[in-house]
């Protein structure tokens, strides 16, 4: 039976580097004191007590070993490579959004990892003050109500006592702020730097240049992010944006791409027809999503293909929120293509 502390190491270091398969894996560079052989039959011994899992991929197999021992190798992390995380944005839960679960989700893993993560977020309704998630996910709810668009009424002041509370009391090592448009998020980073934190910026979305509100926004961003540590976009476009809008170098702008998770959504068990062309689109119907461009090109996919169908046969989808949504009559009338069907 293997517990020791030598096998929870390797296990570690397989889970951080995310191999698809054995092949991928340079077994004599795991652990300090082990040989690639013995390391290779270890992990061939571990499989044999997860059970009818182990017939499962090998990226699964050590998703499961390390979710079912992630206690055990989290005690491996010494105090200093331990980070104290406060995430920070006016989008979280109960509130449904892309930023909302990049948020929950990037928490857990983190927290799996060994490190603290609190999230601070504005009052929902009647949530107010502190809850608990899933993994010991500590929420702040301030009593911040928002006023618009679920953002708070800006007020670069007014959140330093409870930002400066929430950093002392959890003794905070490292601030990461979500969203450009979250206010809460910049006045966060802007205390958070202040008194000598860490600070880091995920951009999630796209913003223009011509438009008021994103003259005024980029403007915002160029104050907060004037002394950011580090910046992260979903995508290189993204980046692009981000570099252009807040003046950071680009050296300080890292792309984390969004994924899919592959323990949730899996392929079809049946491949699917070929006689079909299926488009997935996943966004929400607003302009800053390009839903204006959506418009104009589901018409010229139904003209240069025929074998685009709608409704029962039509393979356009739209993923909103949770859950698909199939395009309804007066949608067809709007993208122009009601006669299709």
């Amino acid at each position: 039976m293997w517990a020791d502390t030598e096998d929870y190491r390797p296990l570690d270091v397989l889970f951080k580097f995310d191999a698809c398969c054995t092949e991928d894996v340079y077994w004599d560079d795991l652990p300090d004191h082990r040989s690639g052989d013995v390391c290779r039959k270890r992990w061939d011994q571990m499989v044999l007590h997860i059970g009818h899992q182990g017939n499962k991929s090998f990226a699964e197999q050590v998703d499961i070993l390390a979710k079912r021992y992630w206690i055990e190798i989290s005690d491996l992390m010494s105090d200093q490579e331990k980070l104290r995380i406060l995430m920070v944005s006016d989008f979280f839960y109960p509130n449904f959004g892309g930023v909302e679960n990049h948020i929950y989700y990037l928490s857990q893993c983190l927290l799996k990892l060994g490190h603290k993560v609190v999230v601070m977020t504005h009052a929902y309704e009647n949530r107010s003050g502190v809850r608990y998630m899933t993994g010991g996910l500590k929420v702040y709810y301030i009593p911040w109500k928002p006023f618009l668009m679920q953002n708070t009424l800006p007020t670069f002041y007014g959140t330093l006592p409870i930002v400066r509370t929430i950093l002392v009391r959890e003794k905070i090592s490292l601030v990461h702020g979500h969203q450009a448009f979250s206010t809460l998020c910049h006045e966060a980073l802007m205390h958070a730097r202040t008194m000598g934190y860490r600070v880091v910026f995920t951009d999630h979305s796209l913003y223009g240049f011509a438009d008021v509100g994103s003259i005024h926004m980029n403007k915002v961003l160029q104050f907060t992010l004037a002394d950011v540590s580090q910046a992260i976009c979903v995508s290189h476009t993204s980046k692009e944006n981000t570099v252009l809008r807040s003046g950071l170098p680009p050296e300080k702008v890292f792309v984390i791409p969004n994924a899919v998770d592959t323990a949730m959504f899996k392929p079809a068990p049946e491949r699917l027809s070929s006689d079909e062309i299926v488009i997935v689109v996943i966004s929400r119907l607003v302009y800053r999503k390009g839903a204006d461009l959506l418009v104009e090109v589901i018409p010229e996919v139904c003209r240069l293909y025929q074998n685009v169908s709608l409704l029962d046969h039509f393979s356009v989808y739209l993923s909103f929120h949770s859950g698909v949504l199939f395009l309804s009559l007066p949608c067809l009338a709007t993208f122009g293509v009601d006669d299709a069907m």
